[in-house]
């Protein structure tokens, strides 16, 4: 019986070996990145994007050494004078109406998650914004119907994240990162509620998940990190004494298809 037994461990070991191939010492077979290695990439991939005045305004996601991606309102609240976005709301213009012609080429400032820590430890004090100095980023392309717009910088060494082609599907675990309430490069987590909520003839991903003012322009990750939606909107509402409250878990985010037809050269802009 004992010498069966050690056949049978002695196959079982030989089974283990053979399914791990050629795996590297202490790794397991098929290793994929783990939850927060994907986490971790896609904060230091987010940026902070700062208005002319130095306000902070909306969040962005590297996806390239030299292209951020954020929403389009983003980037009309950052080189927009703040009497001129007063005078929008007072007279119910949606800030999308902005042309993109008046707003190419015009400069936003920027920090990255590696500027407000001490040192390369993640776990690190984070230093206070303003000891931030602000890098340079300029606007490249946009689409106000997507609510999508392109930033190009220098060439950078930051992280960068890829965009996904895979179908989003209902109830699938996905992760944010933004700065909600002005908190620098938070995490949230939620899931999919659909890939395709229609608003305004748009097709948005919308996500059960805490999004904020704030949050704008920041990325929807899967679970590998790669790129699945851009923070657009959340739904408001307004109760007694024109408070303005979100409701929870109601967040709309723009799709990459949209993203892509901006990225083609050549594509013709709705």
């Amino acid at each position: 019986m004992i010498k069966n037994l050690r056949n049978s461990l002695y196959l079982l070991l030989l089974a283990v070996v053979a399914a791990c191939g050629s795996c590297a010492p202490g790794s397991p077979p098929n290793a994929q990145p783990t939850e927060n290695v994907a986490i971790e990439k896609a904060l230091r991939a987010t940026v902070r994007l700062y208005a002319s005045d130095g306000d902070p305004v909306c969040a962005g996601t590297r996806i390239s050494p030299e292209i951020v991606v954020t929403a389009y309102h983003c980037i009309v609240a950052a080189v927009t004078p703040p009497e001129v976005l007063m005078m929008l709301e007072i007279f119910g213009a949606d800030i999308n109406d902005v042309e993109l012609g008046s707003l190419v080429g015009k400069k936003v400032g920027f920090t990255t998650y590696e500027d407000t820590l001490v040192n390369e430890d993640s776990i690190a004090k984070p230093k206070t914004t303003k000891t931030v100095k602000a890098r340079e980023a300029f606007i490249e392309d946009g689409d106000p119907v997507s609510d999508i717009a392109l930033l190009r910088t220098p060439r950078s060494d930051q992280t960068y994240v890829a965009i996904s082609d895979a179908r989003l599907s209902v109830g699938q675990n996905v992760f944010e990162i933004g700065h909600p309430g002005g908190e620098d490069f938070s995490y949230t987590r939620g899931y999919v509620s659909t890939p395709c909520r229609v608003r305004d003839g748009v097709c948005m991903v919308q996500a059960d998940i805490t999004s904020w003012f704030g949050s704008s322009g920041g990325g929807l990750f899967n679970e590998a990190g790669e790129l699945i939606g851009v923070c657009s909107a959340l739904a408001l509402a307004e109760r007694a004494g024109n408070d303005v409250v979100g409701h929870p878990g109601l967040s709309f985010f723009g799709n990459m298809k949209a993203l892509r037809k901006l990225l083609e050269p050549g594509v013709e802009k709705n």
